[in-house]
């Protein structure tokens, strides 16, 4: 009895080391680590705000409130501070090849090649091509916890939120990649669509899941170590008996 209980033992011991193992070699997120997202609500009140860096790549032009048209010219470095919220009007879109296409999108500040061109005013139109790759972003989309409504979020590919909603949301590090484009819709709808560095819940970082092999593998070494709990006990029983 005492051979077969140290073999569970063992089992348990080496299933408990295929969980937790994997886990600890995990590296830590990097700037590059972006994942997918897809956010939807409908009556909340949004806000966006931070800075992107955008370097371009093909040159166009943007149209700011109270200034006219301002040429953007390939290479230049343009820094754009939002400052935006939901119900709005404003529509950013970055596609995965780089083209922009911004509308009606509030910003603190505008600058080009480190130069301030202006503040406190509306992009009312943007189109150029800028390098994806080349973006460093601080944008953060966040959702009010009042009023509360309707909410779809979809973080790395799992459904964290479906359903009438009243959950503070944090989209940290908004931005497009060469795979994924970014859109953000504010115009006639509360909608956006990207990656992100990471996001939170009421404070609370949307954790990284497991595999299923992980969570299967701690479900085992659970279930083992309690059979084998269970036998010492008895075990012990016997011999106060004898």
């Amino acid at each position: 009895m005492q051979k077969a209980m140290k073999r569970m033992v063992v089992v348990a011991v080496l299933l408990a080391l295929l969980v937790a193992v994997p886990a600890l070699a995990q590296p830590a997120r990097s700037r590059g680590d972006y994942k997918q997202f897809e956010l939807n609500t409908d009556g909340r009140a949004w806000i966006v705000d931070g800075v992107m860096q955008m370097r371009v790549v093909q040159g166009g032009r943007m149209k700011v409130s109270g200034l006219g048209w301002i040429d953007v010219n390939p290479e230049d470095e343009v820094e754009v501070h939002i400052s935006d919220e939901a119900p709005g009007k404003a529509h950013i879109w970055i596609g995965s090849d780089g083209w922009l296409d911004w509308r009606k999108v509030s910003v603190e500040s505008i600058y080009i090649n480190g130069v301030l061109v202006a503040e406190n005013t509306q992009i009312e139109k943007a189109n150029f091509k800028v390098d994806v790759s080349s973006i460093h972003s601080t944008v953060e989309i966040r959702v009010l916890r009042s009023p509360s409504g309707w909410t779809q979020f979809t973080f790395n590919g799992t459904t964290i939120i479906n359903g009438n909603d009243d959950s503070e949301i944090r989209v940290v590090g908004v931005r497009p990649t060469t795979s994924t484009p970014l859109n953000i819709d504010l115009s006639s709808s509360e909608y956006a669509i990207g990656a992100a560095a990471t996001a939170y819940i009421n404070g609370a970082e949307v954790p990284e899941l497991g595999s299923p092999l992980s969570l299967v593998g701690l479900a085992l070494a659970a279930s083992l170590l309690a059979v084998v709990g269970r036998a010492v006990k008895a075990r012990d029983r016997v011999v106060e008996g004898l």
